[in-house]
């Protein structure tokens, strides 16, 4: 049977599907969705090509189109970014972009051929992110989480999470090394920028919080897009669920992330970070040498009390037996003096009374020595009690809430109340369970 209807060739298909295009789309048209496939090739002089997706349900994106940016348009486009200080295109970046509709007749598929970008779509999808997530945060209470835990007065044990090999970590380690103290350090890679960094980061998080005093999170600075994933929710949940202070240096110079808002301490830079942690340690260990350096004086200031005692006291005791042989000797003479007749009589008898003084003394002296040598073994051991590390070297212990108030009896604190305690060899931290008066 034969078909009246003309055969099209392929190309003659192409051309009329191009044409129909070119009539549809006759100017350049403003289109919005996400970057996938960006090509790596960033140099300023190349064609740069990638998707701009919808997302859809899953990881399968509800429509996609073909964008080329080709490189005399690339210039214009890179000074309009860079103009705007916020924004580096990136995959799963949200874009408004504008092109003109082409088709390639030779491969049968649609491009658009992109002129152009509006930066603030993008920031103000990423502001309006953020408040969000900020919101819901403060609402269920997670900002103030992290805050509350107690940061140890001496945190050498760090937990970091940044690129490792980055010069954010770099600055990090080299801050803490020139700080001069015997630092711990368990270094956790993590994506710090692009699709994957809500992920790496989070997981990071939760390894480097395993026994430590504090975890630090760090990156250098970039654009407003290159620090987004610090305004997840993810990454903001996975501070906020630690046992262990978190201090950020995100290199922000202006804008607080998110992850700033929720951490116990957020500064500036890497560098900012690791000086917080050196200060605070230098500054307990000063108060410390100054507690010491107290305790010794005390202890010199008794030692020298009690010695000065001393001398006085065996000076007295010398001085009342040299008064008690001249009363003796003198009785002696008068006694001699006072009659012949009598002289061997009382000669004998002052003999007498001489050696009962003589042995009274000699038993006296000694014990007056002894009660001195007594007085000033009391104070040495008074003093030697003023050593707290001798205290707790005999096993005891000094326990302190959250908050580094003592804890005397156990009503000072509530079940699931964190306590510090130190010993001998250092600080334990646990948990209250029970109560038993």
């Amino acid at each position: 049977m034969f078909d009246p209807t003309p055969t099209l060739t392929v190309g003659e298909v192409n051309r009329r599907i191009g044409v129909a295009l070119e009539r549809t789309f006759a100017d350049e048209v403003w289109v919005q969705g996400e970057i996938s496939g960006l090509s790596s090739d960033r140099r300023p002089e190349t064609n740069l090509f990638f998707d701009l997706i919808e997302p859809g349900p899953g990881d399968r994106p509800a429509a996609k189109l073909r964008v080329a940016l080709f490189s005399e348009k690339r210039r214009g486009v890179n000074a309009l970014l860079k103009r705007s200080g916020g924004v580096r295109m990136e995959d799963g970046l949200d874009v408004r972009i504008r092109g003109s509709i082409g088709f390639f007749r030779r491969q049968g598929s649609v491009q658009l051929r992109m002129t152009a970008i509006d930066p603030e779509h993008t920031l103000g999808r990423m502001a309006a992110s953020r408040d969000r997530i900020l919101a819901a945060l403060v609402a269920e209470g997670l900002v103030d989480e992290n805050r509350s835990l107690a940061l140890s007065p001496v945190p050498l044990r760090v937990g970091l999470v940044t690129s490792v090999g980055s010069a954010a970590c770099r600055d990090f380690l080299h801050e803490l090394e020139v700080g001069g103290l015997s630092w711990s350090v368990r270094l956790v890679d993590a994506r710090v920028q692009g699709r994957d960094a809500e992920r790496t980061v989070a997981q990071g998080l939760r390894t480097a919080a395993q026994g430590v005093d504090v975890v630090a999170l760090v990156r250098g600075g970039g654009a407003r897009t290159d620090l987004a994933a610090f305004d997840s929710d993810a990454i903001a949940r996975a501070i906020a669920a630690l046992d262990v202070p978190v201090i950020t240096g995100l290199g922000h110079e202006v804008d607080r992330s998110i992850a700033d808002e929720v951490a116990h301490t957020a500064r500036k830079t890497p560098t900012a970070a690791a000086a917080f942690l050196v200060e605070r340690c230098r500054d307990w260990f000063g108060r410390a040498e100054t507690a010491w350096q107290g305790v010794a004086a005390a202890a010199d200031l008794r030692t020298v009390d009690a010695d000065r005692s001393l001398v006085q006291q065996a000076a007295m005791a010398r001085r009342r037996v040299v008064g008690s042989l001249d009363r003796a000797d003198a009785r002696l003479t008068t006694m001699g003096r006072s009659t012949d007749l009598s002289a061997r009589a009382s000669l004998d008898r002052a003999d007498a009374g001489l050696s009962r003084a003589a042995d009274a003394l000699t038993i006296a002296a000694p014990r007056t020595v002894a009660t001195a040598e007594r007085a000033l073994h009391g104070q040495a051991r008074a003093v030697a009690a003023l050593d707290p590390q001798r205290v707790l070297a005999r096993g005891f212990s000094i326990t302190r809430a959250a908050d580094g108030t003592l804890v005397r009896e156990p009503g000072d604190v509530e079940p699931g109340a964190r306590l510090h305690t130190t010993v001998a060899e250092g600080e334990l931290v646990s948990r209250v369970e029970e109560q038993h008066p």
